[in-house]
């Protein structure tokens, strides 16, 4: 029984580690976490809404910081932006590919929000004029 305990801690932790790391969540996805009693499903759940509010905020910025930029800078950010949703795909399917279990499936989902909230971080500078 205490290794079935053990191994439920650990899997809220993997799920909560990426997503932690660079502050990618919002509140509300915390709150949706905390409700899921480590159901992997429901805190998957909870990772797609979250995901869909960031690519919402992803969407807006990229599309403000290409309002600032003439025509060969804005090129130069939609080849940025091609790339990045490249490399964001691979790495997380990388993350994926390299555990096991359930785990992994939150492992992914983490490293989808992670990348994502630094992306935003990223085009939320551009937005703001800087370059």
């Amino acid at each position: 029984m205490k290794a079935i305990a053990w191994a439920f801690a650990g899997t809220i932790l993997l799920a909560t580690s990426w997503a932690g790391a660079a502050g990618a969540t919002s509140p509300d996805y915390d709150k949706c976490v905390d409700k899921t009693e480590g159901v992997t499903s429901a805190m998957r759940d909870c990772a797609t809404i979250e995901g869909d509010r960031q690519d919402r905020e992803l969407n807006a910025l990229y599309k403000q910081a290409m309002g600032l930029r003439d025509a060969a800078a804005r090129e130069q950010l939609r080849l940025q932006e091609r790339a990045w949703l490249k490399m964001r795909s691979a790495q997380c399917h990388k993350v994926l590919m390299e555990n096991d279990g359930t785990g992994a499936l939150l492992d992914s989902d983490g490293c989808w929000l992670d990348l994502t909230d630094k992306r935003i971080a990223e085009l939320r500078a551009l937005a703001n004029g800087r370059p």
